[in-house]
């Protein structure tokens, strides 16, 4: 148990929740399918024990979210049929659920969006037909293809249509690995783009039926833009009332907004993204693709989702007007965040609004233009796109306010 043991008290001690992976993750770690069943599940069972009940010199850590296996629809990680992966869950979500009864169990982090492996529609009626439990199901993406950030939502959505038509009304839908395209599809603004793209997937989920999402973003010893993208996003966790938007889209131009009344704060975000041209349309030869690497030969097939096609206006910044600001709040200080090719999550600008000058409590912000990346040949637009985030930081008169 040491590595482990030591891995998982980082993330308790970090404040962070453990979604605790079960079989190999790791393509150095093996694809073979496990020889005895219920012996794995047995010792999954003393794992759980270890970790939730302190079997074995263990603790009571109350780790919720337990999911069964890394893409067993993808061969790296799965060179059984589909059949011996339900046999496999099944063993597997009986060991976790006799040793911790509150514990969530899932998967399959299915990566292929098709039950081809029979991981998707396959998978919910063998677990309907066993009575096993499914408390969420658990899907990988990454945008091949597409680089729509917008993909996450309308795949969830699909998963979500197909487990209620099995009877799992209740069960979660979880995101578990995600990240823009692995095949070197472009990107417009470079780092900046893909701050964006992150920054928008995210914002996206919030109205789709995902419960949990997990970045798979590359981390260093430094600050990304892509991270500190997240990190504005994470920031609305401290205004968490959610006030109600206009003038956004699913096309690119994403907003959020929350308040919390007690701290006199009010936050917006607002995010401009734009797909390549190259990357709308219908997909070349069709939405579905076999994956061959030599060397490792055929891995999977995957299907993509419909690609959408986008007609972008030239935008030159934004006008907001937030209404209905408390006059308790007195005078109001605002403080614009941006990210943009430019700016890494920097503060712009910071200005006083005065409670006499908003007739009706209502404030009017003018977001200067987003930097525009430079031009490229999937580019429709000659001056480069603008892809670029703002957070705007609104606090009253009694608030306390820090910087992100």
């Amino acid at each position: 148990f040491g590595p482990t043991d030591t891995l998982i008290k980082n993330i308790v001690d970090a404040k962070a929740e453990v979604y605790f992976r079960v079989g190999r993750s790791n393509i150095s770690g093996g694809n073979t399918v496990p020889a005895d069943f219920a012996k794995y599940g047995e010792v999954v069972k003393h794992v759980v024990m270890h970790y939730n009940q302190g079997w074995a010199n263990g603790f009571e850590y109350g780790i919720r979210y337990f999911e069964i296996w890394n893409e067993p629809d993808f061969k790296p990680f799965w060179t059984g049929t589909g059949e011996q992966y339900h046999d496999l869950y099944k063993a597997i979500a009986l060991g976790i659920k006799a040793a911790d009864p509150n514990a969530l169990i899932g998967g399959p982090a299915n990566s292929t969006f098709n039950d081809m492996m029979k991981t998707r529609g396959s998978l919910m009626q063998y677990i309907k037909d066993n009575q096993l439990p499914l408390d969420f199901y658990s899907f990988h993406k990454y945008t091949n293809k597409s680089n729509d950030p917008f993909d996450y939502a309308r795949m969830a959505r699909s998963f979500r249509e197909e487990l209620d038509k099995y009877g799992f009304m209740k069960a979660e839908i979880v995101n578990s690995e995600f990240e823009s395209s692995l095949q070197g599809d472009p990107i417009l603004g470079g780092q900046a783009g893909r701050a964006v793209f992150m920054a928008e997937a995210l914002m996206y989920m919030q109205d789709a039926p995902v419960a949990r999402a997990h970045s798979y973003m590359p981390i260093g010893s430094t600050q990304s833009k892509e991270s500190l993208a997240f990190a504005a996003v994470s920031k609305l966790n401290a205004t968490p009332r959610r006030l109600c938007t206009q003038g956004a889209n699913d096309s690119g131009f994403a907003v959020l907004a929350g308040r919390a009344d007690e701290a006199q704060t009010l936050q917006v975000l607002l995010a401009n993204y734009q797909v390549p041209k190259s990357l709308q349309g219908p997909i070349p030869g069709g939405n579905e693709e076999e994956l061959n690497v030599p060397g490792l030969g055929y891995l999977a097939t995957m299907t993509y989702p419909e690609r959408r096609s986008f007609s972008y206006p030239d935008k030159e910044g934004y006008a907001l007007t937030i209404n209905a600001i408390p006059e308790t709040w007195g005078d109001v200080a605002i403080k614009q965040y941006r990210i943009d090719a430019s700016n890494d999550f920097k503060l712009i600008n910071t200005t006083v609004s005065k409670a006499a000058d908003r007739p009706q409590g209502s404030l009017h912000i003018d977001g200067a233009a987003w930097a525009h990346a430079r031009p490229g040949a999937d580019d429709p637009n000659p001056k480069g796109a603008e892809q670029g985030l703002d957070l705007l930081v609104i606090t009253g008169a009694a608030a306390t306010s820090t910087a992100p």
